[in-house]
């Protein structure tokens, strides 16, 4: 199982002299297998897409390509990248796109809700007028996996602020998870700003009490869904603001925003035993020295704790091989 990053930049494309290092393209993943007759799986597709596209169709020498699209959300920086993305104008390629259910517009499908980009207010180029072939598929969580031959992907959902699917894939062994946007759960009674769990009367204090357990068992959902996996793509996109000198978007400042901070998610891969974990969705305003730090502060702060995972901070071009 290979695993390359095409696209690692949260919210906006950034590119420009001070993000060459990481790369300054929106999210987009690709996973190769072994088997030439299993697809390549490809998640999300923000701006790193289009370059991917065109190293997909070199490898493929003209041969017709089979790809699996699995798509945590559909917020733009996670599918702007799909109307440039050259192998859906390519007849002979198969192209399946899977992503999650929306309760929040429960009456658009996946399908509408891709076409309205490249509708004509948007897009020179109408969804029907694609030459390949597209199929498209709604998922719920409880539905739970999907088979491909030997590949099992399974998928579950995460903390966002919207309906958004984290991925595992599984093939020969080993198994690669991939968060899409998430923050971890948390009591939204914290939200208020006069709160003081002091001050709180006996029902509130019992609701209180409550949220946390189910808060509690949710973030536990999400470790056991990362249990053991050899390679963890995860949200990072702030950092602790007690760490950190001003210039860094910190979490305190961004809470339900739907990105997690980046001690939590190294929290997640040491409690979830994962071999290496990979910092992702970096925060558009920081610059490539200001990754590095964040790097070095991750890598500090695992060697603190005793931990034994392998920190890399995620980088565009950059391959791993499982």
């Amino acid at each position: 199982m290979k695993v390359k990053i095409w696209g690692c930049r949260g919210s906006i494309p950034v590119p420009g002299p001070t993000t060459v290092k990481y790369g300054g393209n929106t999210s987009c993943y690709i996973v190769q297998l072994d088997d030439p007759q299993l697809p390549t799986f490809i998640l999300d597709s923000g701006t790193g897409i289009r370059e991917a596209g065109f190293s997909l169709l070199g490898q493929a020498k003209g041969k017709p390509l089979d790809l699996v699209l699995l798509f945590s959300h559909t917020h733009w920086d996670h599918i702007n990248g799909f109307p440039f993305f050259v192998p859906i104008y390519i007849p002979g390629n198969k192209l399946q796109l899977y992503g999650p259910f929306s309760f929040a517009s429960a009456e658009k499908s996946f399908k509408e809700i891709m076409d309205l980009q490249m509708s004509h207010d948007y897009f020179p180029v109408r969804a029907d007028d694609l030459a390949s072939t597209i199929t498209y598929n709604d998922l719920k969580e409880k539905d739970n996996k999907l088979n491909f031959g030997e590949v099992v992907v399974k998928f579950f959902y995460v903390n966002h602020t919207v309906q958004c699917l984290g991925y595992r894939i599984e093939h020969g062994g080993k198994s690669m998870v991939y968060t899409g946007d998430h923050e971890p759960y948390f009591n939204y009674m914290r939200l208020d700003p006069g709160f003081d769990p002091e001050k709180l009367s006996d029902e509130e204090k019992e609701q209180f009490e409550e949220i946390n357990f189910i808060v509690d068992q949710r973030n536990k959902q999400v470790a056991e869904f990362c249990r053991g996996a050899d390679l963890l793509i995860i949200d990072s996109q702030y950092v602790p603001q007690k760490d950190f000198p001003n210039g860094y978007q910190t979490y305190e400042t961004k809470l339900n925003w739907g990105h997690s901070c980046v001690t939590d998610s190294l929290d997640l891969a040491m409690n979830a035993n994962v071999g290496k974990v990979v910092l992702t969705h970096h925060e558009p305003l920081h610059t490539d020295e200001q990754i590095d730090y964040v790097l070095e502060y991750s890598k500090n702060y695992v060697a603190d704790k005793g931990g034994s995972v392998d920190v890399h901070m995620a980088v565009e071009k950059q391959e791993f091989e499982l």
